[in-house]
């Protein structure tokens, strides 16, 4: 009695959304490996707007290197082209505010802005997600032409969109708004009575620690961003005619707040430590250690790039030994 031999079953590679998209993107515009950066760049700001994430970039790059049996695989050059790296775009945003600074064109910012807002898909729907990200680039656009000089007026009259900012005012309020209806559970270790006693017990003559940090953000309810720039003043004014920012008894106020970086106003000190004295040690405590680099910034790194993860790490160990009070993690 013979046996039949198995049949090896070849499986199919599994094609996503994505790369049909992408694939159809290249039919319709004749695009290929024979095209040049410069042509593929032309499309790359249509095409990036079919894709909603960076998954969904990095599938399409994958997909372009692979090639197919229609067309051939894509250089690196030509998929940088066609799909380049949106990690840049801070770059982009500053790079448009010092351009149109030296021009000293009204309408120069008044289209950059418009270029920074929300596309939307092929269906012209704007998701929440883009009009919140469309309205901080047009922000930091803004604040960009201020760094570089550009008349002030124009910069109000002509870089303001009022609809995707008052959009995205709306749609961040709602999202706090369920945060706020659906509140976390406070961290047993960061607790009003437990970060109290740790910030009683500090030392300012030893080197702080990324727990000592962690207490004085909490202490001046600070976003981590602003440890190196917020600063705690005593102001008393001198004249009858004191600032529209003055509250009349309180004498200590708080500047560097990155909220109101376009109104440098200072705002009143609201601390845990009720001695501002204390308070403000504790904070230029924290400080001079960032600067003489004993202690690392929660946010930035020594360049001034953005990397959280070291701090973040911290934060996510004191939800597993939420019992303890002093932690001590390795980095």
């Amino acid at each position: 009695m013979s046996t039949a031999e198995p049949t090896q079953k070849t499986r199919k590679v599994k094609t996503n959304k994505f790369v049909l998209i992408l694939e159809q993107f290249l039919e319709r515009y004749n695009l290929s490996a024979e095209s040049s950066p410069e042509q593929l760049s032309e499309h790359a700001p249509e095409l990036n707007a079919l894709l909603p994430d960076w998954k969904a970039r990095k599938c399409v790059k994958e997909a372009l290197a692979r090639g197919t049996e229609k067309r051939s695989a894509f250089s690196k050059e030509q998929k940088e082209a066609l799909v380049p790296d949106q990690r840049n775009m801070i770059y982009s945003v500053r790079k448009r505010a010092q351009e149109v600074t030296k021009s000293e064109d009204k309408w120069d910012i008044f289209i950059n802005t418009l270029d920074l807002g929300p596309k939307g898909s092929k269906d012209r729907v704007i998701d929440d997600k883009e009009m919140v990200a469309s309205s901080s680039n047009q922000s930091r656009f803004r604040k960009y032409l201020a760094e570089y000089g550009a008349d002030r007026e124009l910069i109000d009259r002509y870089a303001k969109d009022s609809k995707t900012t008052t959009a995205s005012n709306k749609i961040q309020q709602e999202r706090t708004e369920k945060r706020l209806a659906n509140p976390g559970r406070t961290p047993e270790h960061f607790t009003f009575e437990k970060v109290h006693r740790r910030l009683q017990n500090i030392d300012t003559s030893k080197i702080p620690s990324m727990q000592d940090l962690a207490d004085v953000i909490v202490m001046l309810s600070m976003r981590p961003a602003e440890v190196s720039s917020l600063q705690i003043i005593n102001y008393k004014p001198d004249s009858e005619d004191p600032p529209a920012w003055y509250k009349a008894g309180y004498s200590w106020y708080c500047t560097g707040c990155r909220k109101q970086r376009d109104k440098p106003m200072p705002i009143r000190l609201l601390s845990m430590e009720k001695d501002p004295e204390r308070a403000r040690e504790l904070l230029t405590w924290i400080q001079d250690a960032i600067k003489a680099g004993k202690l690392r910034d929660p946010v930035y790194t020594e360049t001034g790039n953005r990397n959280n993860v070291p701090f973040a790490k911290f934060i996510k160990s004191l939800k597993t030994n939420q019992d303890e009070d002093e932690i001590t993690p390795s980095f």
